[in-house]
């Protein structure tokens, strides 16, 4: 029973894939010297840790692409860099009714079951759709059939969208964006499978700067963390809101010299790609602006998750290039590589197979916004989608408890036998998915 246990445990856990084997790229270094970026200010703290650090994992759609990078070298001088302590907001009853009304959603949402009792989601669903974690504040928008007919005024941008749901950070900096199609929507894997149209919209990726506890500028965080999809109108389509009240300096580290964290990006580009503004198609020709390379931070470790808790903000070297793809198409991209030194990064783990409340939404999302596994819509369905994998030609029957939970005895050719328990991700709302909860022998 301990392989059936397994396999209706983690068959519906959506989870980062383990990334796969990056291709060799080609890549060069040229011989003239580029300015050395401006190293961000030494910590005034005197201990380091020599512990581990999570390290940036690769994106696995980036993997196998073919990337001939060229930069310019310059070794760099010693710094540290920190790993940052993060507070997140409130999230109150103020705060979630701030967020729906700035995203033209009313009504109480539906809170999530929360299988392992970690942050659960709010939930609204409809032609739009909403999720607001109550533990992180972090804010889910989709509006797949937004369109801009009867659209009037002159169009809204990103930062006018995600300036609506509030939150204490700003844009300053020589990298305060990045621009894409709407490719650039599927980097951060919220949802379940594809539910893209087409190539029509615009996306946005904002990088915000936090402030510390005396007030002051902190660090740029690069990732999807403010995050739009909008019509040429700016009217939105997808929307991730992940604020943060303020960045404080956590443990110290020695961080990598400039010259060396090129070296690493140029031995395997793809390893570090991390924003592409086009659908990756053939090889792509790039050229690394070593004169605008910042230091900044972003995520790392963790469970793979979409409120990034059990995650840590890590120092990173950012590099942003530009080039063109094989088939002549100009392209902007970013690289990410890990700023602290290399004795102190752990290796790059997989993340756990396991049923979390951020799994648990990512497949709603897949069923309600990318119209996947609609078989999920209901307790039998649920478990067939289960049974399919690991006990086909296997018989059940099936009672409901109550309008939320359900009960299957189950037989396998095999002669394997099991009672298993099933709920709504979200109770008591029509439209949720439903689980395999418990397996019984």
């Amino acid at each position: 029973m301990r392989i059936l246990t397994t396999a209706l445990a983690v068959g519906l856990a959506a989870c980062t894939p383990t990334p796969a084997a990056i291709g060799s790229p080609s890549a060069s270094l040229a011989s003239a010297t580029a300015p050395t970026p401006a190293p961000a200010a030494t910590v005034a703290r005197t201990a380091q840790s020599t512990g581990l650090v999570p390290t940036l994992e690769p994106d696995p759609a980036f993997a196998g692409l073919q990337i001939r990078a060229t930069a310019e070298a310059s070794v760099g001088t010693p710094g540290e860099g920190a790993i940052l302590e993060v507070t997140r907001p409130v999230v109150d009853a103020a705060y979630i009714s701030r967020v729906a009304s700035a995203l033209g959603i009313s009504g109480p949402g539906t809170l999530e079951a929360s299988p392992d009792g970690a942050a659960p989601w709010r939930l609204w669903l409809g032609t739009r759709i909403l999720a607001i974690n109550e533990r992180t504040g972090d804010v889910l928008f989709f509006d797949p059939r937004a369109g801009d007919a009867g659209a009037t005024g002159a169009a809204r941008g990103p930062f006018d969208v995600l300036g609506a749901l509030g939150g204490d950070a700003d844009y300053g900096g020589p990298l305060r964006s990045f621009s894409g199609s709407e490719w650039l929507a599927g980097i951060d894997r919220v949802v379940d499978g594809s539910w893209l149209q087409d190539d029509s919209r615009n996306a946005f990726a904002l990088f915000p700067r936090y402030h510390n506890a005396s007030g002051s500028t902190g660090t740029t965080v690069f990732g999807t963390d403010e995050f739009a999809l909008l019509t040429p109108m700016g009217r939105p389509v997808e929307i991730i809101h992940r604020p943060l009240v303020r960045v404080d300096d956590g443990t110290v580290y020695p961080i990598t010299l400039f010259g060396y964290a090129v070296g690493e990006l140029l031995a395997s580009p793809a390893r570090y790609l991390h924003f592409l503004s086009v659908r990756p198609t053939g090889s792509l020709t790039l050229t690394i602006d070593t004169g605008n390379v910042v230091e900044g931070h972003a995520w790392a470790g963790g469970s793979g998750g979409i409120t990034h808790l059990g995650a840590q903000l890590v120092p990173v070297w950012v590099f942003p290039a530009t080039g063109t793809t094989d088939s002549g198409a100009s392209v902007q991209a970013i690289f990410l590589v890990d700023a602290v030194a290399p004795q102190f990064r752990a290796p790059v783990t997989s993340s756990a197979l396991a049923i979390t409340a951020d799994a648990l939404l990512r497949t709603q999302l897949g069923v309600s916004v990318g119209g996947h596994r609609i078989g999920l819509l209901s307790a039998e369905g649920a478990l067939q989608d289960q049974l399919n994998g690991i006990c086909p030609g296997g018989t059940y029957s099936i009672s409901n408890t109550d309008p939320d939970t359900a009960t299957a005895s189950v037989s396998c050719p095999n002669g394997a036998h099991a009672t298993v328990s099933l709920r709504r991700a979200f109770p008591g709302l029509v439209g949720s998915i439903w689980y395999v909860s418990a397996l019984a022998k």
